[in-house]
């Protein structure tokens, strides 16, 4: 559900989790788990928002350390997001309670680092620690972005060394997405985020090369942006940059480059940074 106005997501959970769609059927393989653990995903026109009662976990078996080392994660969440909601591609975040942060963009994509937020705190009252991941949504914007999304909210117990999943998975793992359930997000604030590159064409000529990009803007809407492209074969060197008003639906972008492009990145930013 997308919050009331008057409610701002906080690490303390009783203050806004009757708003939120609450989660408490969790799966290891096809057995129930020792630990209770409870889930609540919501939103607002700019955030998801995610958060972790998880009962009985021990705070001290979360290390801090630097971004991506997966060896960090036996301890803590996971979740997965598809936002086009057809199981080909999904964005992968995990952390523990010492603020450690791993995240995998599309495609598995190592070199990406989302924009979002995590918070823990030791809950003495419940017996848990509790989590709150906070997920801007320009990290899945796209001009596949749907309303229905595949999701999958999981769980890592380090006491009992169980992976806990709301997917009924019947071998224990997380990726197999053909169990993961749908989330339905309200179609006004998702419609914002359907924009993106479709697809690129490098080509010669005797006056110079070029890049052509395709982006596809079906917000609804027209919108001035900045596109950015970064070289992804030379160490994400810029390689060009241009401000546009993208017309609703499809639009091409030519970038004059020094040389033809292999494998690029693409950056789109809105007038407030976004």
């Amino acid at each position: 559900p997308k919050l009331p106005a008057s409610v701002r997501p906080g690490i303390a959970l009783d203050s806004w989790k009757n708003h939120a769609v609450k989660l408490d059927k969790f799966h290891f393989g096809a057995n129930a788990p020792r630990l209770k653990t409870e889930a609540y995903l919501a939103c607002d026109d700019d955030n998801l928002y995610l958060a972790y009662r998880n009962s009985g976990e021990d705070f001290s078996l979360s290390k801090p350390g630097s971004r991506d080392t997966f060896a960090l994660f036996t301890n803590g969440t996971e979740c997965f997001f598809d936002p086009s909601g057809n199981g080909e591609k999904s964005v992968h975040f995990a952390n523990n309670a010492a603020g450690a942060r791993c995240d995998l963009g599309f495609g598995d994509d190592v070199a990406w680092n989302g924009d979002w937020k995590t918070e823990a705190v030791k809950n003495e009252k419940d017996g848990s620690v509790d989590y709150l991941l906070t997920f801007p949504l320009s990290n899945f914007a796209g001009s596949d972005i749907d309303s229905r999304w595949l999701v999958n909210v999981c769980r890592n117990d380090g006491v009992y060394r169980e992976n806990l999943s709301i997917a009924r998975i019947p071998t224990v793992g997380y990726r197999k997405n053909e169990y993961w359930p749908e989330a339905n997000l309200p179609e006004a604030v998702i419609r914002k985020y359907a924009l993106g590159a479709v697809s690129a064409v490098s080509s010669e000529s005797a006056s110079g090369n070029t890049l052509t990009l395709l982006l596809r803007n079906l917000t609804g809407t027209d919108r001035k942006v900045k596109v950015s492209v970064i070289d992804l074969a030379a160490a994400d060197k810029p390689v060009a940059e241009k401000e546009t008003l993208l017309k609703q639906g499809d639009s091409n972008v030519v970038f004059p480059v020094s040389s033809l492009l292999k494998r690029i990145g693409v950056r789109i930013t809105d007038a407030d940074g976004k």
